[in-house]
């Protein structure tokens, strides 16, 4: 699980935030944190490093058992409780299961698929005043899981499975149509909608009059780079447990965004927020 509800005041609080809590923080949680969707205790999982041919994973929660019929589990049978995820995306595709891509909105202005409210079990909730049906066959996963399931699980990146897209226009696209490494964007594909861009993250130079961090993937005009405005710096810093921007060289991002040709004639692909990204430290 991304998340954790603290049944004292009510708050929610992602992994990663409860990592970098000092460890007499976490003791004082642990007695009261839960499953935000059952309700049954929860228990922090700290980050696991690569390595003997392992991927790392990310700090996550987990609930053993969920409560009966607790939507994490009926959804998807919380693949993150065990590490056979071809099996779990053999399993989604047996039953056509249709990801969705869930990017947290604090800024309606910049992030992207702000009408997405569609979580995966059946039955109804209000949404803006209205009622609207789930869909039994939708599995929610925001850039940081996806990350994880690109580089943990073989099969996942090869799959046709569909996957909507956080775009206004609820684009519906195979898994493996959706996401594009880093090295092989190409501006004449990759321009026209939203793709999850992700890969290995090179060397960062900073241009002080644009007040953005780059990484440039290739010295050509038209070659692919990504964009880091420094406004969005602090927010990646915290979440990661970073102390420079520097420290995401030679890790994995994944970052959504609908790529774009600059003035300057630079096919770029920007980082909108930091909910828009997935990270994983490099290997140490």
């Amino acid at each position: 699980m991304d998340t954790a509800r603290c049944v004292l005041d009510g708050s929610d609080y992602t992994a990663i935030q409860h990592s970098q809590l000092p460890p007499s923080a976490r003791s004082a949680l642990r007695p009261h944190l839960r499953c935000s969707h059952c309700g049954e205790p929860a228990y922090f999982r700290s980050g696991t490093p690569a390595g003997n041919g392992r991927q790392g994973r990310s700090p996550h929660f987990f609930s053993r058992p969920h409560g009966t019929n607790c939507e994490i589990t009926r959804v998807n049978a919380d693949p993150w409780e065990n590490d056979d995820g071809d099996s779990t995306v053999a399993y989604w595709e047996e039953r056509n299961k249709k990801l969705i891509v869930q990017i947290r909105i604090d800024d309606p202005e910049t992030a992207g698929g702000g009408n997405q409210t569609e979580d995966g079990d059946g039955g109804q909730r209000t949404v803006g005043g209205g009622i609207r049906t789930r869909q039994a066959s939708t599995i929610r996963k925001g850039p940081q899981r996806l990350l994880e399931q690109l580089v943990s699980w073989p099969t996942f990146k090869t799959s046709e499975l569909i996957i909507r897209l956080p775009d206004p226009n609820l684009t519906e696209v195979p898994v493996h149509t959706a996401f594009v490494r880093f090295e092989q964007a190409d501006s004449e594909l990759h321009t026209s909608q939203w793709h999850g861009f992700w890969g290995v993250v090179p060397r960062l130079t900073y241009w002080a009059r644009g007040g953005s961090y780059y990484a440039n993937f290739g010295i050509n005009e038209r070659s692919f780079r990504i964009a880091i405005d420094q406004s969005h710096v602090p927010a990646i810093l915290s979440r990661y447990g970073l102390a420079s921007i520097n420290e995401i060289v030679g890790g994995y991002m994944l970052l959504f965004d609908i790529a774009r040709i600059s003035n300057s004639g630079r096919f770029t692909a920007d980082v909108n927020s930091v909910n828009h990204i997935g990270f994983l430290r490099a290997a140490q």
